[in-house]
């Protein structure tokens, strides 16, 4: 689930979002459940042509990685910070009113530490993430 706020200023857009995301895993000794708390911040330049509006630029955020198991022995709960660093792309267009459709592609990088066993290391995990958005300018 994804919420923002974005201001237009004449050379750049900045925007906020708060994201929360929930997955997980199970096989035959343990099943796994993982949550996301994030906050973004982008900063991007858009090219209207016609009517598309083209944008890119950088985006930096902070999350709150949570870990809890389900198992026969014993799995304690893990809590991490990860910092967040990327580049966004989008396609947007205006449907009707202030409404707006916008497709987006974030390329982005996590580095948080991960606990394997008994062993904490660093980690950075690339992922590409692609959203459909719907909003409405005031």
């Amino acid at each position: 689930m994804i919420g923002g706020w974005a201001v237009d200023l004449p050379s750049f857009s900045v925007g906020v979002r708060g994201i929360a995301c929930r997955g997980g895993a199970s096989n035959a000794f343990l099943d796994a459940t993982e949550d996301q708390l994030a906050a973004e911040l982008r900063a991007v330049h858009a090219w209207d042509i016609r009517r598309v509006t083209l944008s890119a630029g950088p985006l930096v955020g902070l999350s709150l990685l949570s870990q809890r198991f389900t198992t026969q022995g014993t799995a304690p709960m893990r809590n991490s910070l990860a910092g967040n660093a990327g580049l966004t792309a989008s396609l947007s267009v205006d449907l009707a009113g202030r409404l707006y459709l916008t497709a987006e592609i974030d390329g982005i990088t996590a580095f948080f530490r991960a606990q394997a066993m008994e062993t904490v290391a660093l980690r950075a995990a690339f992922a590409v993430r692609g959203n459909v958005l719907v909003g409405a300018r005031w």
